[in-house]
Parts: structure tokens; sequence; C-alpha cells
């Protein structure tokens, strides 16, 4: 979450959000709230999800599957799709998490249990 610098270089990113790296791909990933899914979009080969929670959102991305739809509601701990495959190694997984207060970055780790 935050800055980060890219590489050799003398650039800086930002990252909006956390990774989440899997022994695995294909693992359940769950609503970390109750919420609706207000979106259901793909990136590249890969899918996401974003669910609004009252005045928070969520996103849940490098999905490989998803088993919810725009407009249904979801519960904590409610599966919501599959992690994809972690393409730099290609054998674990890797979800990409974001949490924001509206428009204002969160960041996740200040809200997730380890």
């Amino acid at each position: 979450f935050g800055s980060y610098k890219i590489g050799e270089t003398k650039l800086v990113g930002d990252n909006p959000g956390i990774t989440i790296c899997t022994p695995q791909p294909g693992i359940n990933v769950k609503s970390v709230f109750d919420g609706e899914v207000v979106s259901v979009f793909n990136i590249g080969d890969t899918k996401s999800v974003m669910i609004r929670h009252g005045k928070y959102f969520t996103v849940y991305s490098n999905l490989s599957s998803v088993s919810v739809s725009k407009g249904a509601e979801v519960k904590r701990n409610q599966s919501i799709g599959k992690v994809a495959v972690d393409e730099e190694d290609g054998e674990g997984g890797k979800l990409e998490f974001l949490l924001m207060n509206e428009n204002k970055k969160l960041n996740p780790e200040q809200w997730l249990n380890k």
C-alpha cells in the first residue's frame, strides 16, 4: 500500500491496495463485510469485483472466476470468486485488494485480521 520505487529507476508508483499471495490459485475469495456488489469487470484476462459497504468500498482483483453478479447482496465471509494464478511465479495465487472510504484510499492491512 502506498508509494513504491519502480525497479532500478527513479520513478515512484502508487499502489492503492495490497497484494495477498496464496499457496495456489483457486482459493475462495470472501467478502470482508456485508454489502452490495456494484460492479463485476475484467482487467486483462482476470476478473474483479467491487462491493459497496455503506460509505466504504472494497475491490477484489485478479480473480479467475466470480460467483456473484452486479446488484447481489453479499454477507461477510461469503465467497465471491476464486483467486487467479500469480503470473510472476506461475504456481501460487495472487489477489489484489483495495479498501476505500468513498474516494479516499485506506490501508487494508489496518482493517484485516492476519
